[in-house]
């Protein structure tokens, strides 16, 4: 899923709320965020270094080691010298799938922040992983700005069959007043539960 909006529309909390519910649910939560003039695989990079640490000298990975031994801090290569690779990103992303089986067989959920921002390789690996989507137990949810226009690669991006793009709006004036009624309704609610048991009344 790719939610696009402007500044401020509430993207991140969205991303937010997604990474509380699935850490209550035990799920696996990897998240990174792209910055302006961040470098190469900069989200990638921040979402899977930690997380993948403990699981850097598994033999199920020694094939990909050296790949990810270029990205990932603190992963050390066997060899030396890596040969050429025709197409880097595609070979970078199926090294991240196989990390992903080994971290959690059960499924995983990446985030990945502002990606308006990230750059074109990084934007080729998430490609490559949405269009493996069906065969992984991953959820993908990344967050765009969308003025004036979405970059090319994240247009590209966002046409997958595999990935839906949720346009958030500012809220109009009288959805504005509907939330600011609901917000008095549970105050005053809160309110009357407070005052009717004495051992709350601190619990403000």
């Amino acid at each position: 899923m790719l939610l696009t909006g402007e500044a401020g529309v509430g993207k991140t909390r969205l991303l937010i709320e997604t990474q509380r519910e699935a850490e209550r649910r035990g799920v696996l939560v990897l998240k990174g965020r792209a910055v302006e003039s961040g470098g190469a695989y900069r989200p990638l990079v921040e979402a899977f270094a930690r997380a993948s640490a403990p699981f850097a000298q598994e033999t199920e990975l020694a094939a990909v080691r050296p790949i990810l031994a270029r990205v990932l801090p603190g992963w050390i290569s066997d060899h030396d010298v890596l040969a050429p690779m025709a197409n880097p990103t595609a070979v970078l992303a199926e090294a991240l799938i196989l990390l992903l089986r080994v971290m959690s067989a059960d499924g995983a959920v990446l985030l990945i922040d502002d990606v308006h921002w990230a750059d074109d390789d990084t934007v080729s690996v998430l490609s490559y992983l949405a269009d493996s989507l069906d065969q992984l137990p991953l959820a993908l949810i990344m967050t765009a700005r969308s003025e004036p226009l979405l970059p090319e690669p994240l247009e590209r991006l966002s046409a997958a069959p595999s990935i839906r793009q949720l346009r958030l709006s500012r809220l109009q004036a009288p959805e504005v007043v509907d939330a600011l009624r609901a917000q008095e309704f549970l105050g005053s609610r809160r309110k009357q539960l407070l005052s009717s048991s004495p051992r709350l009344m601190g619990c403000r």
